[in-house]
């Protein structure tokens, strides 16, 4: 137990810090809760400040700045349901109690979440709320931003789909277009389109790894047509093209897990001589 056998060399200020001002949590189950106090106590902190409480019952737009906290370890209750009285205190309104707790931190975004067209959940990394405003010194992504990675990987590209708070870690650009002159959705499909990606990889550089400084990204010219609704006319064609590959992808899978099982009844049939 660090208090219990470190206590002799801790001040007595750092021990009231340690007892008072350093721990706290929240439970709703009363097993739990309990659990909890007594752990504290048998590590050595006498009067522990853990609440029996639903922290989904606050709503996050009331939390200050006071409220918040430098280090954060939650385990939702993944599965689990709840109502809609609760579901109002969030941005985003789910039954899904993990998906509530998660609008508690602020999701940052890595050049591995950023695929060809679109953005991957996982891998999931978060912040502290606290540092969103040093995170995001060059100014805040919107829903529809384009995102483009310049390393690790190079000239993948896709569009911020939420309108959830989110940080961008290093090698992500933000493209913001003027919205007179090009469309979000017709640039992130001009920059995925085979003769751009070619442009961009071969202005890359490094030994190692292939990367592109963004000096350089604004020096490489494109040309797209300057009429909004001819613009529009092919992101829409792009769009219903995309669905369309997305669901023939589904039915794919369907049959492969299909055929999975069918192979799986096949071969318990011959190993117990149902054959």
């Amino acid at each position: 137990m660090y208090l219990t056998e470190n206590q002799a060399k801790l001040s007595s200020r750092d021990v009231q810090k340690l007892q008072k001002d350093t721990f706290y949590g929240k439970e709703i189950k009363s097993l739990a809760y309990i659990i909890g106090v007594m752990n504290m106590i048998l590590h050595g902190i006498e009067a522990p400040n853990i609440r029996h409480y639903n922290t989904l019952s606050d709503n996050i737009n009331d939390i200050q700045e006071k409220d918040r906290y430098n280090v954060i370890l939650a385990n939702p209750p993944f599965g689990a349901g709840i109502g809609r009285e609760i579901q109002q205190n969030f941005p985003i309104k789910t039954g899904e109690t993990a998906f509530l707790f998660l609008q508690h931190f602020i999701n940052l975004i890595t050049a591995k979440n950023v695929k060809l067209g679109y953005l991957q959940r996982t891998p999931e990394e978060f912040i502290n709320p606290k540092d969103y405003d040093g995170w995001m010194t060059r100014g805040i992504p919107k829903k529809g931003d384009v995102l483009f990675t310049t390393e690790a990987p190079l000239a993948n590209v896709a569009q911020l789909d939420t309108d959830e708070k989110v940080v961008f870690a290093q090698r992500i650009i933000i493209l913001q277009p003027q919205p007179n002159k090009i469309d979000q959705t017709f640039l992130k499909y001009m920059l995925l389109s085979k003769p751009i990606r070619q442009r961009l990889i071969e202005k890359g550089t490094g030994a190692t790894v292939q990367g592109i400084k963004a000096s350089l990204l604004r020096k490489i010219e494109i040309y797209f047509p300057s009429n909004m609704k001819e613009q529009q006319s092919i992101v829409a064609k792009l769009d219903a093209l995309s669905a369309e590959t997305k669901k023939l992808e589904s039915i794919y899978k369907q049959k492969l897990s299909a055929l999975e099982e069918l192979k799986k009844s096949v071969l318990q049939k011959a190993f117990s001589g149902g054959l």
